[in-house]
């Protein structure tokens, strides 16, 4: 599977953003607030279907949870604003894509830096 350390510690900072409990944390995909303690504790992962729920309902990638990516790949579905514009992105030219992106980064300059497209704060 994967660095345990590595799932628990990104488990652990998903879990403190959340502010919740850990039986209410838990709740949000399914899991008991023994499972949430054991996990939080390095006493293992969740089998792959957790694994899937957890990311879906917290908003990062399976790769990024389980420490085989550094890039959180946060899931647009949760958004249905987000998840559209991404449909309409993947249906652009490079030309109407640039466009789309000068104009985000006019509006909202707090959360692009830099020349590169794909960067954010």
């Amino acid at each position: 599977m994967s660095d345990t350390f590595t799932f628990r510690s990104r488990f652990n900072s998903l879990y403190e953003e959340s502010g919740l409990n850990q039986e209410d944390f838990g709740k949000k995909f399914g899991a008991s607030k023994s499972q949430v303690f054991h996990w939080r504790n390095g006493g293992g992962e969740p089998d792959s279907e957790m694994l899937k729920e957890i990311a879906k309902v917290t908003g990062v990638s399976v790769d990024w949870l389980v420490g085989k990516s550094n890039n959180v790949d946060t899931n647009p579905q949760k958004n249905p604003d987000l998840a559209y514009l991404s449909r309409a992105g993947d249906k652009m030219t490079p030309d109407e894509a640039k466009k789309l992106h000068d104009l985000a980064a006019l509006l909202f300059p707090q959360y692009f830096t830099g020349d590169d497209p794909g960067e954010s704060k």
